[in-house]
């Protein structure tokens, strides 16, 4: 994508454009084994190895599986709080609920104070959601997440403690980000640990974490519902993030990205982390002297990259770069759509089955087991075996956006408990090949200089969709029952369309550290 094709402009265009390169060195050719564990590379030459070679010279360590184990946890922290903010809309309109009886009548949030609050929540996610993406490119994923993960604690303890409704709605008001901010941040800190061989597949396991974190709390609502037990209920959901939180405080910067660190211009903090994924194993594999820390580079789009210092604006200046700027142009469209159909559906689902009178349980457990068959689908086989593997993004990606768009048109049409939990099934099957093969894409297309603050400007304009769709579905709904699922349906074919505009790509390269501005 940032060679010199229409799609964006290579390094030679650059140069002549007065944005100067620091000592451009040819990069060292690597080819993968069959495992992906070790690569070809001259060892002798240390003054083309970049911090990408080092990660896949050393293959998959003991310190990458503590990498993967702690971004596994926040990600069933995400799934697990996300998933609470449509059982407390329930609950707190629940008139005979325990919501009820422990504030008052009149605490009881209707159609309106729930479009209300839906609507504030997607404005505070547009404007939250690229601080943290740019908290994380600025001062680290580890640091960016932290923060995030103590704000879905307060919020979900706030939860079970609250006892107004402007308390609720403000409290409901600062959970958005538990969705999009805290995935995108730790699914570019673990794409930037892992070598090429490894990294679909893991990304799309995050996925799975999180809907196994989604059916969590969806059996402990099942099983203990709110709207019986309100302040139990959200204090026990409360120690789920408080343990993750506890366990980032405990890791530090053990976790951070060596990517990001050399980025910053910290390689003493880049090295000591890649040291700890270099076992006696990993050792053999490197050439004497790999760890000084001035023959090291970064991967630029097509050479190795010494930056000098630079400055935080200096360093998020490679937005402007035309081809960087087209994409994250394209990608704030796709999020819209993508937002504007995903999270409708997400908020209103519970209050659109009950208007059918159509017990909401069994679609509930239906919808993150259909995310998960699809993320098992995409792995099953292992590396460059799976299916996210094998296939171009970019298809899946518009197989994903026509499939949930035909289901929500399907649920129009159908009656039958049976079969409505069956097309629930199958349309979160189809949206969560967009999240997950769209997030790999997006996490690819850019370079982690600015790739979060990138992506947090896509999921704020996404977070545009998201308010129109929370905040207009339920009353839309009052109008006419089937007038949300059709309007979320036509949007999601947009979204069909905006994909054919992003580049193919090569999917195989190793992801970009900088464009070198």
């Amino acid at each position: 994508f940032f060679g010199p094709t229409a799609n964006g402009p290579g390094p030679q265009l650059l140069m002549e454009q007065g944005l100067q390169l620091d000592e451009v060195v040819p990069a060292p050719p690597l080819s993968p084994d069959l495992h992906g564990d070790s690569l070809e590379a001259d060892p002798e030459d240390l003054s083309a190895w970049t911090v990408g070679d080092i990660i896949e010279r050393v293959g998959l360590s003991r310190h990458h599986w503590h990498v993967i184990f702690a971004v596994w946890g926040i990600w069933v922290v995400c799934g697990w709080v996300a998933t609470l903010i449509p059982y407390v809309l329930d609950a707190a309109g629940d008139a005979d609920g325990d919501w009820a009886h422990r504030a008052s009548p009149s605490a009881i949030l209707s159609t309106h104070d729930k479009s209300l609050t839906m609507f504030l929540a997607g404005a505070a996610g547009m404007l939250g959601n690229p601080i943290i993406g740019n908290l994380s490119d600025v001062k680290g994923r580890v640091f960016a997440t932290t923060c995030a993960i103590g704000l879905c604690t307060f919020t979900v303890t706030g939860f079970g403690l609250s006892s107004t409704k402007w308390v609720l709605m403000g409290l409901l008001v600062l959970t958005p980000f538990s969705r999009d901010g805290i995935t995108v941040v730790t699914q570019s800190l673990l794409a930037e640990w892992l070598p090429v061989y490894w990294r679909a597949f893991f990304l799309v396991s995050c996925h799975a974490v999180w809907n196994l974190g989604r059916l969590a709390v969806t059996g402990l609502w099942a099983l203990f519902p709110p709207s019986a037990h309100w302040a139990a209920f959200f204090l026990i959901a409360a120690t789920v993030p408080l343990a993750v939180l506890l366990l980032l405080g405990l890791a530090g910067r053990r976790l951070e990205s060596p990517r990001w660190l050399a980025v910053r211009g910290d390689w003493l903090q880049c090295l000591a982390n890649l040291r700890l994924t270099t076992s006696q194993k990993g050792r053999g594999r490197l050439p004497e002297g790999w760890d000084d820390p001035s023959q090291l580079q970064l991967q630029g789009p097509a050479q190795s990259v010494r930056l000098a210092p630079r400055s935080v604006r200096r360093q998020l200046e490679e937005l402007t770069v035309p081809g960087v700027r087209r994409m994250v142009v394209i990608l704030c469209l796709y999020n819209a759509v993508l937002f504007f159909g995903s999270n409708g559906v997400f908020i209103w689902a519970l209050e659109y089955f009950r208007r059918l009178g159509v017990d909401p349980r069994p679609a509930m457990v239906a919808a993150p087991l259909g995310k998960i068959a699809a993320n098992i689908g995409l792995i099953v086989g292992g590396p460059k075996r799976c299916l996210v593997d094998r296939c171009r993004r970019l298809p899946l990606m518009r197989m994903g956006f026509l499939g949930f768009a035909l289901c929500l048109c399907a649920l129009c049409a159908i009656r039958s408990p049976v079969l409505l939990t069956g097309v629930v099934f199958l349309s979160h099957l189809f949206e969560e090949l967009i999240w997950t093969v769209g997030g790999l894409y997006m996490t690819e297309a850019l370079p982690t200089t600015i790739r979060n603050t990138g992506l947090g400007a896509a999921f704020m304009v996404g977070h545009l969709g998201s308010i129109l769709s929370s905040s207009l579905a339920g009353e839309m709904m009052e109008f006419w029952l089937y007038l949300p699922m059709l309007t979320m349906a036509m949007c999601l074919l947009v979204g069909y369309a905006v994909c054919f505009l992003l580049p193919d790509g090569n999917e195989s390269n190793d992801l970009v550290d900088t464009v070198g501005l």
